[in-house]
């Protein structure tokens, strides 16, 4: 087992240390890839799920070992074997948290640095973040962040009136909740191009608030089955 001794502990120092099972929040670890260190990943979902879809960024090296390869480990000994080649501190992750939990257990049972992701890669996906951006502009600009896949959306508000840009599907109740508490009505949802990293929000946006729908003249040629501005 190699170590990162300028690492070492890091999880545990971010880790609910109320918890039996050391975890770190999706917001911790968000904060974790922006700043670029380095970070080992042990994946234990199945291979197909792992090629699928898993945890990226500069600095991170995901590693899949099948949750069952820790079952038998359990009866057998050697969790840390399995992760002999890894560098700690280790962070194991699974769907929801669970499988990962208990590989989490095993390895710090036999002395390794590891923590859990609370919640798994479904809390992961989850996770948007907003943060409002410095415009020199008579108008609020929120920029919303989604680390698990990079896609970025913007709300722009000014006079008590919002257009959301880019949105995402998945999230368009949490635009109308945001717009609620700047007491703001959403007039416009917009896609600046044709997305191919996500399902667009525009439909359902403008369909929940009435605002007008804006899509790129490229939609069309994808199915646009709804009414829409379509621009160039």
């Amino acid at each position: 087992m190699s170590d990162r001794s300028d690492a070492a502990d890091l999880l545990a120092d971010e880790a609910n240390e109320a918890d039996e099972t050391p975890s770190i929040t999706p917001d911790a670890l968000a904060d974790r890839l922006r700043s670029g260190d380095e970070l080992t990943v042990l994946d234990v979902r199945d291979r197909d799920e792992f090629e699928r879809w898993h945890l990226e960024g500069e600095g991170v090296t995901a590693v899949q070992i099948p949750h069952m390869k820790f079952i038998q480990a359990e009866a057998t000994g050697g969790a840390d074997d399995l992760v002999a080649d890894l560098e700690e501190p280790i962070l194991a992750v699974c769907g929801r948290g669970e499988a990962s939990a208990h590989a989490v257990s095993l390895l710090r049972g036999a002395g390794i640095d590891a923590a859990n992701l609370a919640g798994g890669m479904d809390a992961w996906a989850d996770l948007y973040v907003a943060r409002e951006l410095d415009v020199d502009a008579p108008a609020t600009v929120v920029q919303y962040d989604r680390p698990s896949s990079g896609c970025l959306a913007y709300a722009i508000y000014s006079d008590g009136e919002a257009a959301v840009i880019d949105p995402l599907r998945a999230f368009a109740d949490r635009y109308v909740d945001d717009a609620d508490d700047r007491n703001a009505m959403i007039r416009y949802a917009i896609d600046t191009h044709v997305h191919a990293d996500h399902v667009s929000g525009v439909r359902t946006l403008a369909e929940r608030t009435n605002a007008e729908a804006v899509v790129p003249e490229g939609a069309t040629d994808r199915g646009l089955a709804f009414d829409a501005t379509t621009v160039d």
